[in-house]
């Protein structure tokens, strides 16, 4: 995912996913096709519209997005993804796209300018989720539509601390992932309002998500460590389970879609 250039997190998000970009791509929740036509679906394109796809990592939803709308960019200051990005468009033959290196708080682009202004998986990276919303209001038209779909933090705060803990160890690039309530703070803030909201469980295997952030293998074992505990203890309300030999845990994801007043 990406994060702006400036930001004192930029340099971590890229470390990571320069050394995990494989690994990120190979989890079954970045690629599921179903998963991403649906929010696709879900955004309401229209075939006249003019998309913008913040933080788009390798942009799968992007290409999902094309298939729908009249152009679509990607933007990511991430230059693996961004090549990986371009490679898969090429290889879709996907005329009606762009990918392009950018800051996700200065957004390189005119006011009200898309129809359409999107972000997946990725709001949890950014140390100001509130600059970011406000640029991505700024570059959508009047009675245009945003949607922000990411991890929905726990409503309860001590369990929230404990499981951005641990996705912290998994992944250094992770800040914090919004509960409910801070993002309905963020968007009417940013001037916005809710037309629809969908919101569900994620199961995760343990050891593939792991695999996703490439924890040294004493973090790993740290991390395998408290799960192994909240068997007994939920204290981050993951809901760890065993599944045969192997851990499973549960995330909760929400997908916001919000509309700009003319």
């Amino acid at each position: 995912m990406s994060e702006s250039p400036g930001s004192p997190n930029i340099d971590k998000i890229r470390s990571q996913f320069h050394r995990q970009a494989d690994a990120y791509i190979a989890q079954p929740s970045t690629h599921n096709a179903t998963a991403l036509q649906k929010l696709a679906l879900f955004a309401g394109v229209k075939k006249s519209d003019l998309v913008l796809d913040i933080a788009c990592g390798p942009g799968l939803f992007t290409h999902e997005l094309s298939y729908l709308c009249a152009q679509a960019t990607g933007l990511d200051a991430t230059d693996i993804f961004l090549e990986l990005a371009r490679s898969r468009a090429q290889e879709l033959q996907l005329g009606n796209i762009t990918f392009e290196e950018g800051d996700v708080v200065h957004l390189p682009y005119p006011d009200a300018h898309f129809d359409l202004t999107t972000c997946r998986a990725a709001f949890h990276h950014f140390p100001d989720p509130l600059r970011v919303i406000v640029e991505m209001t700024r570059v959508t038209k009047p009675r245009g539509q945003l949607l922000i779909a990411d991890l929905l933090g726990n409503a309860d705060e001590n369990a929230a601390i404990v499981h951005n803990s641990i996705e912290t160890l998994c992944d250094p690039s992770h800040v914090h992932i919004l509960s409910q309530q801070e993002f309905e703070t963020l968007y009417l803030d940013a001037g916005l309002t809710l037309l629809q909201q969908i919101t569900g469980p994620l199961t995760q295997d343990l050891e593939t998500w792991i695999d996703h952030g490439g924890p040294p293998a004493d973090i790993a074992d740290q991390i395998r460590s408290r799960m192994t505990g909240w068997l007994e203890n939920d204290a981050a309300g993951l809901k760890v389970a065993r599944q045969g030999e192997q851990l499973q845990f549960v995330q909760q994801t929400s997908a916001f879609l919000l509309t700009k007043e003319a």
